[in-house]
């Protein structure tokens, strides 16, 4: 019953007004990923959101500013299976349209400090989705880029003792 509701309103949303989505969608979306709630409710809220955020895009961020910090919130979380859902909608952000993203200011403010983070990652899955996640990327990255912010990373893998 969720997945109808999802694709309602992944389709609805590409059609209304950023205000309108910043005051009436977002607004009751940004609770449900919470603490508060029980896993199942939060992994939904994820879902919700990250469906929002890939059919508003760049465009959306800007002009909702409360839909970006719930991504970033997201990627952020304590629990690594929510955590995992914020690496796995950068995989499929980037996918749609990556130059755009990529020229944008936010990619080097926001999205490359948690590809890092998520690269750095605990948890085995979460680096393997960020490493495709970054495939999706690294030939549009500068040599400079590359060498400054992803082989550490890779170096610091390799240093990983099993």
């Amino acid at each position: 019953m969720y997945e109808s509701w999802i694709k309602v309103l992944n389709t609805v949303v590409s059609r209304v007004d950023i205000k309108f989505l910043n005051e009436n969608v977002t607004k009751i979306l940004k609770e449900i990923p919470g603490l508060k709630h029980p896993f199942a409710k939060r992994k939904r809220g994820n879902r919700f959101i990250f469906g929002v955020a890939l059919q508003v895009g760049e465009t959306g961020f800007d002009g909702d500013r409360d839909l970006l910090k719930c991504v970033q919130s997201i990627c952020a979380d304590n629990n690594y299976k929510i955590r995992r859902d914020g690496c796995i909608f950068f995989k499929e952000y980037f996918k749609q349209s990556r130059e755009s993203i990529i020229a944008g200011s936010r990619f080097r403010d926001i999205y490359m400090p948690n590809l890092i983070e998520f690269l750095n990652d605990e948890d085995l899955h979460i680096q393997l989705d960020a490493i495709e996640a970054v495939t999706e990327i690294l030939d549009c990255l500068s040599i400079e880029e590359v060498e400054s912010d992803y082989i550490p990373c890779v170096l610091n893998f390799l240093d990983i003792e099993d």
